[in-house]
């Protein structure tokens, strides 16, 4: 718990992750009082409860606006347009699944995400990341490479915020977001 508080801004949030971690030991305790399937089941279960709780309180398809979801939570689900990021080395996959054996549960992952999308999937990575004050240097999930050279367009973000914008498509996207405000 003093490692918990260390890493925490303020006293409240402290508090409210070391009550997160009670809640968790006592959700854990409660199952195993009741199931022998052991850590894979609680998480499993965890999972499924959450996933559960996310599809009761949204309707994918009459929600406007942009849904935040993780990988894991996003199975079953399907979305219009799709953007995962941080398809870096380091996080998808993650160092730890290097050292685990787990790579294949991450691919797996990386998979569910881009099943997702019904008619758009973006897909980006990041040429340097902030750690700890400075730019430190990322390098493209080698997931990439394993995905068909057909199926993928690269675009450099220096250079698409560099190339001109068509006059025609700028008057279209102005007379877009004019018709969004005022609500016609």
């Amino acid at each position: 718990m003093e490692d918990l508080q260390r890493s925490c801004k303020t006293p409240d949030d402290a508090q409210a992750r070391e009550s997160n971690v009670y809640d968790l030991f006592k959700d854990l305790a409660t199952f195993t009082c009741r199931s022998v399937t052991g850590l894979q089941g609680f998480l499993d279960e965890m999972m499924l409860d959450q996933t559960r709780e996310e599809e009761k309180d949204q309707d994918i398809e009459r929600k406007k606006g942009v849904t935040l979801i993780t990988l894991h939570a996003a199975k079953g689900l399907e979305f219009p347009h799709v953007f995962l990021v941080g398809l870096e080395e380091g996080i998808l996959p993650h160092d730890r699944s290097k050292v685990e054996g787990t790579l294949d549960e991450e691919r797996r992952l990386l998979y569910v995400g881009i099943t997702r999308a019904m008619k758009t999937l973006t897909m980006s990575y990041c040429r340097d990341r902030m750690r700890y004050g400075s730019a430190s240097p990322c390098h493209p999930s080698s997931f990439i490479k394993e995905l068909a050279p057909e199926n993928l367009e690269h675009q450099n973000l220096t250079q698409l915020l560099n190339t001109p914008v068509q006059e025609t498509t700028a008057k279209s996207r102005f007379a877009q977001m004019r018709a969004m405000l005022s609500g016609t």
